[in-house]
């Protein structure tokens, strides 16, 4: 059961997200409320979502971050000539 500082939190970041999102699409404003809560960005291709004050990804920006995490972990480091 959820306690009422944890409503009032709920509360608190429905209302963050609605001012952040809500003229563009208000349909949006429960992922805006999650990405507050979860302190995380959101994947979409929803032009809505930018500007909105959280991180965005787009599946070319995750492609191309997964793309330079697996050419890191290949990569040898360097030997030292000492």
């Amino acid at each position: 059961m959820e306690t009422s500082i944890q409503q009032f939190e709920e509360m608190k970041r429905a209302v963050r997200a609605a001012r952040r999102i809500s003229r563009r699409d208000p349909d949006d404003c429960q992922v805006v409320a999650a990405a507050l809560a979860l302190d995380c960005p959101i994947r979409t291709e929803d032009l809505d979502f930018f500007g909105c004050g959280v991180a965005t990804w787009t599946t070319d920006t995750v492609g191309i971050f997964l793309d330079n995490e697996t050419e890191r972990d290949t990569l040898t480091p360097p030997t030292s000539s000492l």
